[in-house]
């Protein structure tokens, strides 16, 4: 017999493209400074599904609670980015606003990659990325399947430039960063009249 294991919105990063429902012209998006950084481990996601089922098998009620929890990140990040899209919208220059948008963004993340580890789809090399992240007072979290692959950083707008300089440098050693932004409009096709 076969478990189907629900989908869950487990990853913080899915919000922040778009951070409100929209159409044409009328998208809010957050403007999410972040620094992508490539393990250079290779990784099997259908290994990371078959563990994670493994563990839900074997811990049912402890498997799908972490999972519901990491559904209730992703909504809760879905809130926090649709407000602080609109405080932007209106032009706010508000540190504190600022601050408590920062501060709630790190709070998810870093819950949502300790969820992430418990259900067993980290990598030690993910783990090293987070704390040298949390050693910069920052936030990271694995993405796609984990395992290897990449993780992202959360750079807040109140980063100094010295700070985003030390993680990089120190990133670079043993692993790939690239200095990226997510919350933009994407490829779009405007008018494919001929």
């Amino acid at each position: 017999s076969s478990v189907k294991i629900r989908a869950h919105s487990v990853c913080v990063l899915c919000v922040c493209a778009r951070a409100l429902p929209c159409g044409g012209d009328s998208c809010r998006f957050v403007d999410q400074r972040v620094l992508l950084v490539h393990t250079k481990v290779p990784r099997s996601t259908k290994a990371l599904v078959a563990g994670v089922r493994d563990l839900y098998n074997q811990q049912r009620v402890a498997t799908e609670a972490k999972l519901d929890e990491m559904d209730q990140i992703a909504h809760e990040a879905e809130k926090i980015y649709s407000e602080y899209a609109l405080v932007l919208e209106n032009g706010s220059d508000d540190a504190e606003q600022h601050a408590v948008f920062d501060a709630k963004v790190k709070e998810l993340v870093t819950r949502n990659q300790t969820l992430l580890e418990d259900i067993g789809v980290s990598h030690p090399t993910l783990k090293q990325i987070c704390d040298i992240a949390t050693s910069h007072s920052l936030a990271a979290k694995l993405t796609g399947a984990g395992g290897g692959g990449c993780a992202v950083v959360f750079i807040p707008s109140s980063t100094t430039k010295q700070i985003i300089e030390a993680i990089t440098q120190e990133l670079s050693v043993p692993f790939k960063v690239w200095d990226t932004r997510l919350g933009g409009r994407g490829v779009a096709i405007d008018d494919i009249s001929e």
